[in-house]
Protein backbone atom coordinates (compact mmCIF):
# COMPACT_ATOMS: atom_id res chain seq x y z
CA UNK A 1 0.00 0.00 0.00
CA UNK A 2 1.48 3.23 -1.15
CA UNK A 3 1.81 5.97 1.47
CA UNK A 4 -0.31 8.89 1.05
CA UNK A 5 1.70 12.12 0.01
CA UNK A 6 2.18 14.97 2.30
CA UNK A 7 3.23 18.20 1.05
CA UNK A 8 4.63 21.02 3.39
CA UNK A 9 4.22 24.81 2.32
CA UNK A 10 4.85 27.72 4.48
CA UNK A 11 3.83 25.75 7.38
CA UNK A 12 0.42 24.78 5.85
CA UNK A 13 -0.54 21.15 4.65
CA UNK A 14 -3.38 19.55 2.60
CA UNK A 15 -3.36 16.02 0.37
CA UNK A 16 -2.60 15.12 -2.68
CA UNK A 17 -5.69 15.72 -4.26
CA UNK A 18 -5.31 19.58 -3.68
CA UNK A 19 -4.16 21.65 -6.46
CA UNK A 20 -1.02 23.51 -5.87
CA UNK A 21 -1.65 26.38 -7.46
CA UNK A 22 -5.31 26.82 -6.01
CA UNK A 23 -5.70 30.30 -4.80
CA UNK A 24 -6.31 31.16 -1.21
CA UNK A 25 -9.68 31.48 -0.35
CA UNK A 26 -9.06 34.38 2.48
CA UNK A 27 -5.74 35.87 0.66
CA UNK A 28 -7.08 35.61 -2.81
CA UNK A 29 -2.94 35.04 -3.05
CA UNK A 30 -2.01 32.14 -5.28
CA UNK A 31 -0.11 29.74 -3.07
CA UNK A 32 3.91 29.56 -4.19
CA UNK A 33 5.48 26.42 -6.11
CA UNK A 34 5.46 23.66 -3.85
CA UNK A 35 8.91 22.06 -2.76
CA UNK A 36 10.25 19.78 -0.70
CA UNK A 37 7.95 16.62 -0.55
CA UNK A 38 7.84 14.11 2.11
CA UNK A 39 6.16 11.16 3.20
CA UNK A 40 4.65 10.57 6.30
CA UNK A 41 7.67 8.84 8.16
CA UNK A 42 9.59 12.35 7.11
CA UNK A 43 11.72 11.06 4.25
CA UNK A 44 12.66 13.47 1.36
CA UNK A 45 10.71 12.40 -2.00
CA UNK A 46 11.74 13.28 -5.26
CA UNK A 47 9.71 14.41 -7.98
CA UNK A 48 8.23 10.51 -8.99
CA UNK A 49 7.61 9.81 -4.74
CA UNK A 50 10.50 8.25 -4.10
CA UNK A 51 12.46 8.31 -1.31
CA UNK A 52 15.88 10.84 -1.39
CA UNK A 53 19.02 10.19 0.30
CA UNK A 54 19.66 13.03 2.72
CA UNK A 55 23.29 14.17 2.86
CA UNK A 56 25.02 16.67 5.65
CA UNK A 57 24.67 20.28 4.04
CA UNK A 58 28.32 20.62 5.17
CA UNK A 59 30.44 19.09 3.44
CA UNK A 60 33.57 21.38 3.72
CA UNK A 61 35.44 19.94 6.12
CA UNK A 62 35.39 15.55 7.40
CA UNK A 63 35.76 14.54 10.37
CA UNK A 64 39.01 12.88 11.60
CA UNK A 65 37.74 9.13 12.59
CA UNK A 66 41.89 9.07 15.05
CA UNK A 67 41.77 12.66 16.36
CA UNK A 68 44.95 13.77 17.47
CA UNK A 69 44.71 13.81 21.14
CA UNK A 70 47.39 16.90 21.46
CA UNK A 71 45.09 19.21 19.46
CA UNK A 72 42.39 21.05 21.60
CA UNK A 73 39.21 21.81 19.50
CA UNK A 74 38.77 24.87 21.98
CA UNK A 75 41.67 26.72 20.54
CA UNK A 76 41.14 28.73 17.83
CA UNK A 77 42.77 27.14 14.74
CA UNK A 78 44.82 30.32 13.99
CA UNK A 79 46.30 30.33 17.60
CA UNK A 80 47.94 26.52 16.45
CA UNK A 81 47.70 23.44 18.64
CA UNK A 82 47.17 23.86 22.47
CA UNK A 83 50.65 25.42 24.22
CA UNK A 84 52.50 23.40 26.72
CA UNK A 85 52.84 24.88 30.05
CA UNK A 86 56.36 24.46 31.45
CA UNK A 87 57.31 25.54 35.50
CA UNK A 88 60.65 25.34 36.69
CA UNK A 89 62.65 26.80 39.81
CA UNK A 90 65.83 28.16 39.97
CA UNK A 91 68.15 28.74 43.16
CA UNK A 92 70.21 32.08 43.28
CA UNK A 93 73.04 32.34 45.50
CA UNK A 94 72.26 35.92 46.68
CA UNK A 95 75.73 36.51 48.60
CA UNK A 96 77.95 35.20 45.52
CA UNK A 97 76.15 36.81 43.42
CA UNK A 98 76.70 40.33 45.35
CA UNK A 99 76.14 43.31 42.82
CA UNK A 100 75.92 41.02 40.14
CA UNK A 101 73.21 39.54 37.76
CA UNK A 102 72.16 36.11 37.18
CA UNK A 103 71.98 34.85 33.39
CA UNK A 104 68.78 33.03 33.21
CA UNK A 105 68.07 30.76 30.01
CA UNK A 106 64.89 29.26 28.33
CA UNK A 107 65.75 26.13 25.62
CA UNK A 108 64.40 27.23 22.55
CA UNK A 109 64.03 25.30 19.34
CA UNK A 110 65.43 27.12 15.48
CA UNK A 111 63.18 30.03 14.96
CA UNK A 112 61.43 30.48 18.21
CA UNK A 113 61.40 33.24 20.42
CA UNK A 114 61.33 34.33 23.81
CA UNK A 115 58.65 36.76 24.91
CA UNK A 116 58.26 37.86 28.57
CA UNK A 117 55.14 38.25 30.24
CA UNK A 118 55.29 39.26 33.52
CA UNK A 119 57.00 41.92 35.72
CA UNK A 120 59.06 40.70 38.38
CA UNK A 121 60.32 42.50 42.20
CA UNK A 122 63.25 42.22 40.87
CA UNK A 123 64.86 43.85 37.55
CA UNK A 124 65.44 42.08 34.15
CA UNK A 125 68.38 43.24 32.06
CA UNK A 126 69.67 42.21 28.76
CA UNK A 127 66.44 40.48 27.14
CA UNK A 128 67.55 38.59 24.16
CA UNK A 129 64.30 36.64 22.82
CA UNK A 130 65.86 35.18 19.88
CA UNK A 131 68.44 33.07 22.46
CA UNK A 132 66.17 33.25 25.53
CA UNK A 133 68.15 34.72 27.61
CA UNK A 134 68.03 37.57 30.45
CA UNK A 135 69.89 38.71 33.40
CA UNK A 136 67.96 38.95 36.38
CA UNK A 137 69.07 41.46 39.33
CA UNK A 138 67.30 40.33 42.76
CA UNK A 139 65.28 42.93 44.61
CA UNK A 140 66.00 43.74 48.21
CA UNK A 141 63.77 41.22 49.72
CA UNK A 142 65.03 37.95 49.36
CA UNK A 143 60.81 36.29 49.07
CA UNK A 144 60.84 33.97 45.72
CA UNK A 145 60.10 35.77 42.85
CA UNK A 146 58.83 34.61 39.32
CA UNK A 147 58.99 35.42 35.69
CA UNK A 148 56.46 34.01 33.40
CA UNK A 149 56.75 33.87 29.51
CA UNK A 150 55.88 32.41 26.29
CA UNK A 151 58.24 30.77 23.56
CA UNK A 152 56.45 31.39 19.91
CA UNK A 153 57.29 29.73 16.32
CA UNK A 154 58.51 31.77 13.92
CA UNK A 155 54.67 32.31 12.79
CA UNK A 156 53.81 33.52 15.98
CA UNK A 157 51.89 30.46 16.61
CA UNK A 158 52.12 30.20 20.99
CA UNK A 159 54.43 26.97 21.38
CA UNK A 160 54.62 27.23 25.02
CA UNK A 161 53.95 29.12 28.53
CA UNK A 162 56.18 29.07 31.33
CA UNK A 163 56.79 30.57 34.82
CA UNK A 164 60.43 30.38 36.82
CA UNK A 165 60.12 30.40 40.38
CA UNK A 166 63.24 32.20 41.35
CA UNK A 167 64.72 31.14 45.01
CA UNK A 168 66.86 33.39 46.95
CA UNK A 169 69.27 32.32 49.12
CA UNK A 170 69.40 32.23 51.88
CA UNK A 171 66.32 33.36 52.86
CA UNK A 172 66.88 35.46 56.12
CA UNK A 173 65.10 34.17 59.40
CA UNK A 174 64.86 36.24 62.37
CA UNK A 175 63.52 34.16 65.56
CA UNK A 176 62.68 36.99 67.84
CA UNK A 177 60.62 36.73 71.34
CA UNK A 178 62.10 36.15 75.10
CA UNK A 179 63.41 33.14 76.63
CA UNK A 180 61.85 30.68 75.00
CA UNK A 181 63.55 31.94 71.84
CA UNK A 182 66.82 32.22 73.71
CA UNK A 183 66.39 28.17 74.70
CA UNK A 184 65.72 28.37 78.42
CA UNK A 185 64.70 25.33 79.44
CA UNK A 186 64.51 25.95 83.60
CA UNK A 187 64.65 29.19 84.74
CA UNK A 188 64.65 30.07 88.46
CA UNK A 189 65.29 34.17 87.14
CA UNK A 190 68.78 33.78 88.77
CA UNK A 191 70.01 31.41 87.04
CA UNK A 192 68.58 30.14 83.73
CA UNK A 193 70.14 26.93 82.25
CA UNK A 194 71.48 25.31 80.17
CA UNK A 195 74.48 27.80 79.69
CA UNK A 196 73.96 30.10 76.83
CA UNK A 197 76.60 28.35 74.49
CA UNK A 198 74.08 25.39 75.15
CA UNK A 199 71.22 26.62 74.67
CA UNK A 200 69.56 25.96 70.99
CA UNK A 201 65.32 26.27 72.27
CA UNK A 202 63.31 25.14 68.99
CA UNK A 203 66.38 27.10 66.80
CA UNK A 204 68.50 24.27 66.28
CA UNK A 205 66.09 21.06 65.30
CA UNK A 206 64.22 23.78 63.02
CA UNK A 207 67.69 24.36 60.94
CA UNK A 208 68.16 20.61 60.54
CA UNK A 209 64.74 20.50 59.66
CA UNK A 210 65.22 23.10 56.73
CA UNK A 211 68.25 21.90 55.57
CA UNK A 212 67.05 19.00 55.41
CA UNK A 213 64.45 19.93 52.64
CA UNK A 214 66.90 21.62 51.11
CA UNK A 215 66.37 24.91 51.89
CA UNK A 216 68.71 27.42 52.26
CA UNK A 217 68.02 30.02 55.12
CA UNK A 218 69.99 32.75 57.79
CA UNK A 219 69.04 32.97 60.97
CA UNK A 220 69.39 36.89 62.02
CA UNK A 221 70.05 38.31 65.05
CA UNK A 222 71.51 41.06 67.49
CA UNK A 223 75.12 40.32 67.99
CA UNK A 224 74.79 39.89 72.31
CA UNK A 225 72.02 37.53 71.75
CA UNK A 226 73.89 34.58 70.17
CA UNK A 227 73.04 31.10 71.85
CA UNK A 228 74.12 27.30 71.49
CA UNK A 229 77.18 27.31 69.16
CA UNK A 230 79.02 24.66 71.77
CA UNK A 231 75.68 22.99 71.18
CA UNK A 232 76.95 22.73 67.93
CA UNK A 233 73.91 24.66 66.35
CA UNK A 234 74.97 25.73 62.75
CA UNK A 235 73.74 29.29 63.09
CA UNK A 236 73.45 30.90 66.87
CA UNK A 237 71.66 33.63 65.83
CA UNK A 238 68.62 34.97 67.35
CA UNK A 239 66.89 37.94 68.68
CA UNK A 240 65.35 36.23 72.25
CA UNK A 241 65.97 38.60 74.79
CA UNK A 242 65.08 36.65 78.31
CA UNK A 243 62.96 38.36 80.36
CA UNK A 244 61.28 40.56 78.34
CA UNK A 245 57.59 41.43 77.36
CA UNK A 246 55.54 42.68 74.31
CA UNK A 247 56.17 46.18 74.88
CA UNK A 248 59.87 45.97 74.92
CA UNK A 249 60.07 44.08 71.63
CA UNK A 250 57.63 46.59 69.83
CA UNK A 251 60.13 49.36 70.83
CA UNK A 252 62.97 47.95 69.24
CA UNK A 253 61.65 46.66 65.67
CA UNK A 254 62.61 49.77 64.61
CA UNK A 255 66.19 49.22 65.10
CA UNK A 256 66.57 45.11 64.88
CA UNK A 257 65.04 45.46 61.92
CA UNK A 258 67.34 48.47 60.72
CA UNK A 259 70.62 46.41 61.17
CA UNK A 260 69.01 42.90 60.52
CA UNK A 261 66.64 43.39 57.20
CA UNK A 262 65.07 40.21 57.31
CA UNK A 263 62.13 38.54 55.22
CA UNK A 264 60.50 35.84 57.73
CA UNK A 265 59.97 36.57 61.34
CA UNK A 266 59.18 33.84 64.13
CA UNK A 267 57.53 35.93 66.80
CA UNK A 268 56.59 34.05 69.94
CA UNK A 269 56.18 36.64 72.84
CA UNK A 270 53.78 37.35 75.63
CA UNK A 271 55.22 34.97 78.37
CA UNK A 272 56.48 37.12 80.37
CA UNK A 273 53.69 39.54 82.11
CA UNK A 274 50.93 38.34 80.11
CA UNK A 275 47.98 40.50 79.65
CA UNK A 276 44.59 39.57 78.74
CA UNK A 277 44.14 40.93 75.32
CA UNK A 278 46.99 41.13 71.86
CA UNK A 279 46.82 44.57 71.29
CA UNK A 280 50.38 44.65 71.87
CA UNK A 281 50.78 42.25 69.36
CA UNK A 282 49.13 44.51 66.39
CA UNK A 283 51.38 47.62 67.61
CA UNK A 284 54.52 45.53 66.95
CA UNK A 285 53.29 44.53 63.58
CA UNK A 286 51.99 47.58 63.12
CA UNK A 287 55.43 48.85 63.13
CA UNK A 288 56.66 46.16 61.17
CA UNK A 289 54.69 46.90 58.61
CA UNK A 290 55.94 50.76 58.64
CA UNK A 291 59.36 49.40 58.18
CA UNK A 292 58.18 47.48 55.26
CA UNK A 293 56.97 50.12 53.38
CA UNK A 294 60.34 51.60 53.21
CA UNK A 295 61.95 48.78 52.36
CA UNK A 296 60.71 45.69 51.72
CA UNK A 297 58.09 42.79 52.68
CA UNK A 298 58.35 40.96 55.65
CA UNK A 299 55.76 37.27 56.25
CA UNK A 300 55.70 37.17 60.07
CA UNK A 301 54.85 33.52 61.59
CA UNK A 302 53.21 35.02 64.65
CA UNK A 303 52.82 32.17 67.37
CA UNK A 304 49.83 31.20 70.03
CA UNK A 305 51.87 31.24 73.44
CA UNK A 306 52.65 28.30 74.91
CA UNK A 307 51.03 26.96 78.18
CA UNK A 308 51.92 27.43 81.47
CA UNK A 309 51.66 25.32 84.37
CA UNK A 310 49.69 27.17 86.59
CA UNK A 311 46.08 27.37 86.10
CA UNK A 312 45.57 30.92 87.36
CA UNK A 313 48.04 32.37 84.91
CA UNK A 314 46.78 29.67 82.53
CA UNK A 315 43.39 31.74 82.57
CA UNK A 316 45.34 34.88 81.03
CA UNK A 317 47.12 33.10 78.83
CA UNK A 318 43.82 31.29 77.37
CA UNK A 319 42.26 35.27 77.23
CA UNK A 320 45.98 36.07 75.10
CA UNK A 321 45.77 33.65 72.28
CA UNK A 322 42.15 33.86 71.93
CA UNK A 323 42.16 38.26 70.98
CA UNK A 324 45.43 36.90 69.04
CA UNK A 325 43.27 34.55 66.71
CA UNK A 326 41.00 37.61 65.83
CA UNK A 327 43.58 40.00 65.56
CA UNK A 328 45.56 38.11 63.25
CA UNK A 329 42.64 36.91 60.87
CA UNK A 330 41.42 40.77 60.60
CA UNK A 331 44.68 41.49 59.05
CA UNK A 332 44.01 40.12 56.01
CA UNK A 333 46.11 42.74 53.83
CA UNK A 334 49.43 41.86 56.20
CA UNK A 335 51.38 38.97 54.64
CA UNK A 336 50.98 37.32 58.58
CA UNK A 337 50.86 33.60 59.53
CA UNK A 338 48.97 32.26 62.49
CA UNK A 339 50.92 29.23 64.24
CA UNK A 340 49.30 27.17 66.93
CA UNK A 341 51.80 26.63 69.21
CA UNK A 342 49.40 26.69 72.43
CA UNK A 343 48.14 23.64 70.77
CA UNK A 344 51.17 21.55 69.45
CA UNK A 345 52.74 21.86 73.18
CA UNK A 346 51.06 20.81 76.13
CA UNK A 347 51.59 21.64 79.92
CA UNK A 348 53.54 18.28 80.41
CA UNK A 349 56.06 19.73 77.95
CA UNK A 350 56.64 22.69 80.58
CA UNK A 351 59.68 22.03 82.63
CA UNK A 352 58.12 21.76 86.54
CA UNK A 353 61.64 22.84 87.89
CA UNK A 354 61.09 26.26 86.89
CA UNK A 355 58.79 28.98 87.29
CA UNK A 356 56.36 26.78 85.08
CA UNK A 357 56.53 28.52 81.30
CA UNK A 358 60.01 27.55 79.85
CA UNK A 359 59.59 24.07 77.39
CA UNK A 360 61.55 20.88 77.71
CA UNK A 361 63.80 19.75 75.48
CA UNK A 362 60.58 17.38 73.98
CA UNK A 363 58.93 20.52 74.32
CA UNK A 364 61.14 22.59 72.08
CA UNK A 365 61.30 19.81 69.11
CA UNK A 366 57.57 20.05 69.29
CA UNK A 367 57.82 23.97 68.54
CA UNK A 368 60.43 23.26 65.97
CA UNK A 369 58.37 20.70 64.16
CA UNK A 370 55.27 23.33 64.25
CA UNK A 371 57.21 26.02 62.80
CA UNK A 372 59.10 23.69 60.08
CA UNK A 373 55.24 23.15 59.48
CA UNK A 374 53.88 26.51 59.22
CA UNK A 375 56.85 27.16 57.02
CA UNK A 376 57.09 24.84 54.43
CA UNK A 377 53.15 25.04 53.98
CA UNK A 378 53.80 28.55 52.66
CA UNK A 379 55.03 29.54 49.32
CA UNK A 380 58.63 31.08 50.55
CA UNK A 381 60.31 27.86 50.12
CA UNK A 382 60.22 26.16 47.40
CA UNK A 383 61.82 22.86 45.65
CA UNK A 384 64.58 23.42 44.05
CA UNK A 385 65.36 19.82 43.38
Amino acid sequence: MLAATVWVVAGCSSSDSSDPADSDSNSGEVNPPIENPVNQTGETLDPDGNPVEETDSITSQETDPNPDPSIDPAIDPIAGINPETVTSCTAIDVINLGTGSQKITVPLDAGERLQLTNTPRGTLLSVDESLGEFHYVPAQGRAPDTVSYNVVAPDDTLVSQGQITLRLDPIRIMPLGDSITHGVEVGTGNLDSPPVPLRVGYRQALLEQLAGAGQSVDFTGQGGQRAGGDAGISDTDNNGYPGVDISFINDRVQEVFDELPSDVVLLHIGTNLTPDNAAGIDAILDNIDAWEAANHPVTVFIATIIPKRDPALQQTVDLFNADLRMRVAARISDEVVLVEQANAVSVADIDAADVGVHPTAPGYLRMADTWFDALAASDLFPSCE
